[in-house]
């Protein structure tokens, strides 16, 4: 199952949380940064669909 934007960017909050805090192993670093990178992705194909929403709303809203 696909996350939402809101689980995805929660979960990555917490990550990065984690990693600032120096919680997480050097067994698990490459782990979750991998994660992080996964859940950037989904964040970033949640928003530029929100973008290309928002756009064609604008553009039918001023024809």
């Amino acid at each position: 199952m696909k996350k939402s934007y809101t689980e995805a960017y929660t979960e990555l909050q917490t990550l990065v949380r984690l990693l600032e805090n120096a919680e997480i192993s050097v067994d698990e670093l490459s782990e979750k940064i991998k994660s992080a990178t996964e859940l950037i992705k989904i964040c970033e194909e949640k928003l530029t669909s929100a973008e290309k929403d928002v756009s064609k709303v604008i553009q039918a809203l001023s024809e």
